[in-house]
């Protein structure tokens, strides 16, 4: 991702951000990388930032109050904000979620792990994929 423009992850488990801002250091994503723990943070930071829009969202579907699906639908019915490419990170394997989350439009369904090399290894996917991405457009 050679936009320069910021990663969101929505992710209101402290341990969960710790880990993922651990791995992106790791794979020296030059992006920075915006932690908010909740919908509401989501979209007065997207509020404040526009016409910006963040080069990706990471978004983790059980948050408090508004949860990932209720977010993900607003982002995707959005005109503006549904230019934003999203990946679930979760705990949930169920396909039923998984189909209504691809379902919204996301472009990436990542199940948390608790192993820092498996998720280096999920990042590191997701650079290479947006990076090619970037190329070709």
């Amino acid at each position: 991702m050679k936009s320069g423009r910021p990663v969101l992850l929505i992710e209101d488990d402290e341990i969960d951000r710790l880990v993922i801002k651990r791995v992106f250091k790791k794979v020296g994503l030059s992006n920075p990388l915006i932690c908010l723990d909740n919908g509401s943070a989501l979209f007065q930071w997207l509020q404040q930032h526009t016409p910006a829009l963040p080069a990706l969202i990471l978004l983790d579907l059980n948050l408090p109050g508004e949860d990932g699906l209720e977010i993900l639908a607003r982002l995707k019915t959005d005109p503006y904000y549904n230019l934003i490419p999203i990946i679930i990170l979760t705990t949930s394997n169920d396909p039923t979620d998984r189909k209504v989350c691809f379902r919204h439009g996301v472009v990436g369904y990542m199940i948390k792990t608790i192993d820092p090399e498996l998720y280096t290894k999920k990042i590191n996917a997701i650079i290479d994929y947006w990076s090619a991405s970037e190329v070709a457009h």
